[in-house]
């Protein structure tokens, strides 16, 4: 399969290879509202990946409408599998024949799209691992101190004979 070409601005964004590259600028603030239009399955999945999303620094004000077709497109894929788990796979015509049941097919285009909205998301392993995503912030877990306790290091090794007064 043919790469895609990039448009001018994210070239300009990359700079030249082995040259440093500029990180745009992603805007903070707070976890975007769930639309209320939006189907029950839709809203709990927004719930769900937002805040995460926002936390990671993948969602602005800019990508609400890809992020409304995410949960969309999940709530429709949830809805045809729900039916065929209680109607089956298979649906009697009024011939008589056995034929595959219509959700299925709802499901599979479902499922398609659902996929490339997990790619351009991040939303699977394989996604983030090819994303540039910004480091996440430090947690307790970083601090010099519990590192230190954790790990069982020597702490004689930081602190100098001069600064502790013994007497």
């Amino acid at each position: 399969m043919a790469q895609r070409k990039k448009p001018a601005h994210l070239r300009a964004l990359e700079g030249l290879p082995g040259k440093s590259r500029h990180t745009p600028v992603v805007e903070k603030g707070k976890v975007p509202r769930c639309p209320k239009w939006l189907p029950d399955r839709a809203k709990e999945e927004w719930k769900r990946v937002a805040p995460a999303l926002h936390v990671a620094g993948l969602l602005t004000g800019l990508d609400l409408c890809a992020l409304e077709s995410y949960c969309l497109t999940y709530a429709k894929w949830r809805e045809a599998e729900q039916r065929l788990a209680e109607e089956g796979l298979t649906v009697l015509t009024p011939n008589g024949c056995l034929q595959a049941h219509p959700c299925q097919s709802a499901s599979n285009q479902a499922q398609k799209l659902l996929l490339s909205w997990v790619k351009a998301f991040g939303l699977s392993p394989d996604a983030r691992g090819r994303m540039d995503l910004p480091p996440p912030p430090p947690s307790d877990k970083d601090s010099v101190f519990l590192r230190k306790l954790l790990d069982g290091d020597n702490w004689d090794d930081d602190i100098d004979d001069d600064d502790v007064d013994i007497e």
